[in-house]
């Protein structure tokens, strides 16, 4: 396959100019200033949430799981991190499953494991954009009992 001769024109400036070549080569641009007059830079940029005391609360309830997590303790505090998200913050579902996972790799507290479960799949009988993300959840949590994921874990973590 070959590509003809063609440039492109940015105003009465070329921007890319390419010979006759095989569609094995690449265009590039002819020189510095015209690769950078020519790179694009997006006009939108990361929609960030406003940091307001609310979202701050929130965001001081997922820290407090992630310590729990990783330093495996404290997972009595668990029912009450989830109590004061659904009073608080009950559109929230992540810290949930969050949540859900931990008490499901643990083994404790099966009754708020239970009712955290039942807050989830409400969420997604209710939500059909967050369905496939809380069923996705739930084959997660189910994966990590494989034993064929734990193998994997267990050789990366002594490998570290």
């Amino acid at each position: 396959m070959a590509i003809g001769s063609c440039s492109i024109r940015r105003g009465a400036n070329s921007i890319w100019l390419s010979e006759k070549r095989s569609a094995q080569s690449t265009m590039a641009p002819r020189t510095r200033t015209h690769f950078l007059k020519s790179r694009c830079v997006p006009k939108e940029r990361t929609i960030k949430a406003p940091s307001d005391a609310r979202r701050k609360k929130l965001e001081s309830l997922y820290q407090q799981v992630r310590d729990i997590r990783e330093r495996k303790v404290g997972y009595e505090r668990l029912g009450e991190i989830w109590e004061t998200q659904q009073a608080q913050h009950p559109d929230d579902w992540l810290l949930s499953m969050e949540i859900f996972e931990i008490l499901d790799e643990v083994g404790q507290q099966p009754e708020l494991k239970e009712r955290v479960a039942k807050f989830l799949k409400q969420v997604a009988l209710t939500n059909k954009d967050k369905q496939t993300l809380v069923d996705w959840g739930f084959r997660l949590v189910e994966y990590h009992k494989m034993p064929e994921y734990r193998a994997i874990h267990e050789r990366a973590s002594t490998a570290h």
